[in-house]
Formats: structure tokens, sequence, C-alpha cells
């Protein structure tokens, strides 16, 4: 429904608007760094947040309650997206990070399926025999995926 936004920033709230009355309906607490995305989901009835503390709650918006949490990444959860799959009502939420994943998590019994990650540039890459490189050219090469 196009008359409710909501919104979230630095100070971890989540507020939910209604657009014609210019008037907060709710605000949810429990993230504990600042929220950076938001997702209402498509059935309408939850409201799904993403935050700098590596977290995703998920607030019904009749009672106004979180009634989950999912917890996989290990870093800020930058985006989300909803979509569907044959069999399963609820969807899927497609949730991606600054830890470089994807994840996949069932909304109908919210469960973590799997991590999609991104083979890095220089993965398993042997470094050790490499001659004249520097501490610190290691620790870039290693950071990339090589192996030292």
């Amino acid at each position: 429904d196009s008359r409710f936004f909501a919104t979230g920033g630095d100070d971890y709230l989540v507020r939910l608007w209604d657009a014609e009355m210019g008037q907060c309906l709710s605000i949810y607490t429990g993230h504990t760094n600042q929220i950076v995305s938001l997702l209402f989901s498509a059935d309408g009835k939850n409201l799904i947040s993403s935050s700098a503390d590596r977290t995703i709650r998920i607030w019904n918006l009749t009672t106004n309650e979180c009634t989950s949490i999912l917890h996989q990444h290990e870093h800020w959860v930058w985006s989300l997206a909803q979509v569907w799959a044959n069999g399963n009502d609820q969807g899927f939420l497609l949730s991606s990070s600054q830890d470089e994943t994807i994840n996949i998590w069932d909304l109908q019994d919210k469960t973590h399926r799997k991590t999609l990650r991104c083979r890095l540039p220089y993965e398993k890459s042997i470094i050790n025999a490499t001659t004249g490189l520097t501490e610190a050219q290691k620790m870039t090469w290693q950071a990339l995926g090589a192996i030292a």
C-alpha cells in the first residue's frame, strides 16, 4: 500500500509512517547499529530491516513486534530482496552484505538456506614460493584469496 512507508537510520530505529496523515505510526526498536535497508514483504504483513549490527529483523505490522532475527552475515547487511519459488508461498529473502556474500533465507520457516560468495581474484593461488614480496604485499595477496 503506497499510503505507508518506512524509514531507518543512524538512531537504530525503524519507523512506520502514514504518508497521507504525515504521522509516525510505530517505532521499532531492537537493532544495535544503524539501519541500512528496509523492505515490505510482498503480502504486506511484515516489514524487514537490515542493519550494520549484522542482523535482519522481521517485524509483524499488525502486532508491531519483531517475530524473527536472522543471523548469518559477518558484516553490515546492505540490501534485501524477496523472490519466489514453486511450492513456497512466502518466498525467499536475499540479503547481501559487506562480507561479500549473499544469503538465501526461507521466509516460510525463517531458516538460512544457502550462502553465495564470489570467488576472490587470487583465491587458492599459492604464493609461498614467490620471492621478493614484502610482508605488506604478502598480506595483500592473502586478502585477495592467495594461500601463503
